[in-house]
């Protein structure tokens, strides 16, 4: 880009605020958007589909209450059931479980975002470098009266810089979010088939609920297309380790 120096205009005589202004705008507009339509829908509780910030917390407080009664029932070899009610909540819970990550919708506007936020920081690195060149034309010319608007414009890009840093965090925020949705379907799925690994050779003489077998967990981790961790039930009660 070349420079032209405008001596008529004392605020701006190499006439960068227009494109420091357009710049800022750009990005205010594409994190507003990503702030006010996808980051909500992401993180607000979804009770049809079980999502949210809320709902990934419940899902999360019943995986470790599971996790946590394993212990016992391993210890007790004498203790049996047919239903389990933790465990049903669960089967109950992952089938209604519906991830942003298989959403296809979403994902191509997440992937939009990204590919708008990168382009952003390009736009914003091709100005960071014509204001150092100005600084250094500046720095030749040794006029005082430039050497105030070059404050401006540093001011005005370190101000932009901020803008991108925090886009660049609620980026960040949204895909924690969906790592965390699959993080939450894993470990759920690895404490029922622990609990279940407890009472496999346990012999009820009444009829098992569905909640006591173990193809829904199959099932509903090839829908979410995640590991079915495998564990092994440890010794003298020591709990479980994944294999």
């Amino acid at each position: 880009m070349n420079i032209l120096i405008n001596d008529a205009n004392n605020d701006d005589p190499y006439n960068l605020h227009p494109l420091l202004s357009t710049l800022s705008t750009d990005i205010s507009t594409s994190h507003n958007l990503f702030t006010s339509k996808l980051l909500p829908n992401l993180l607000e509780p979804n009770s049809s589909r079980l999502t949210g910030t809320t709902s990934l917390r419940n899902l999360n407080t019943l995986a470790h209450t599971i996790e946590s009664s394993v212990p016992g029932f391993q210890l007790n070899i004498s203790q049996t059931c047919m239903h389990c009610p933790r465990i049903h909540e669960a089967m109950r819970s992952l089938h209604r479980f519906r991830p942003f990550w298989l959403d296809d919708g979403v994902c191509e506007e997440i992937s939009g975002f990204v590919a708008r936020y990168e382009e952003l920081s390009r736009r914003w690195r091709d100005v960071r470098r014509v204001v150092d060149k100005v600084l250094l034309q500046q720095q030749r010319r040794r006029e005082q009266p430039v050497n105030v608007v070059i404050v401006t414009y540093t001011e005005k890009l370190q101000s932009i810089k901020q803008q991108l840093r925090d886009f660049r965090e609620d980026i960040r925020i949204e895909k924690g979010y969906i790592k965390s949705e699959k993080r939450v379907a894993v470990r759920l799925l690895a404490a029922t088939r622990r609990f279940g690994m407890v009472l496999r050779d346990r012999v009820s003489m009444n009829p098992l609920c569905l909640c006591r077998g173990g193809f829904w967990e199959k099932e509903v981790a090839e829908r979410l297309g995640v590991p079915l961790v495998g564990v092994q039930v440890g010794v003298e009660g020591r709990g479980f380790a994944p294999v």
